[in-house]
């Protein structure tokens, strides 16, 4: 990612960090980007800033009118930045994530029209059905305690596996 050009010790080692956890180029470029904005901002090196100094970059980015998608790479990059490439933990962790409501929203659209998507009386019927079948179910007891559970091995992925007619109701007087 880096070219002839000089590169300060501060960011050939962020892109050492994000090359080591295996961060796409485009994802290095747009980390790199954001730092230096917050850089520029700052009008000092970023690894003297204080957490004040964030929250006013964070407030600057608002009053800009950035979009939500540019708010968050820039929390997540600053975020990245001073955990991992300055080993400073709880450095920028009230940055705040900004929710994106368009996306909730159309989410939220898309699942209703979803043919699965259950929403009538007919979904409740089955739902009151799951819950009497809970109720059997509860409401069962093993005949022997050498059946239960009977452990069983599949590929080594352990299940139990107890045969049908190992069940009885249970006795309400015990």
């Amino acid at each position: 990612m880096t070219d002839a050009v000089s590169v300060s010790p501060l960011r050939q080692q962020m892109i050492e960090d994000m090359t080591i956890r295996r961060f796409g180029e485009h994802t290095q470029r747009d980390y790199v980007r954001q730092v230096r904005a917050f850089t520029a901002f700052l009008g000092s090196p970023p690894d003297r800033a204080e957490p004040e100094d964030l929250r006013r970059y964070q407030l600057h980015l608002a009053t800009l009118g950035a979009s939500y998608a540019r708010m968050n790479q820039a929390c997540t990059a600053l975020r990245f930045f001073f955990h991992v490439t300055l080993g400073r933990t709880g450095f920028g962790d009230r940055m705040a994530r900004v929710p994106t409501p368009e996306r909730l929203q159309a989410e939220r659209s898309r699942a209703s029209k979803h043919p699965n998507a259950r929403t009538g009386p007919r979904d409740r019927r089955s739902i009151l059905r799951m819950g009497r079948a809970a109720q059997q179910a509860a409401a069962l007891r093993p005949l022997s305690a050498a059946l239960w559970p009977s452990p069983c091995i599949d590929g080594g992925r352990a299940f139990a596996c107890v045969a049908a007619e190992a069940w009885a109701p249970r006795d309400e007087t015990a």
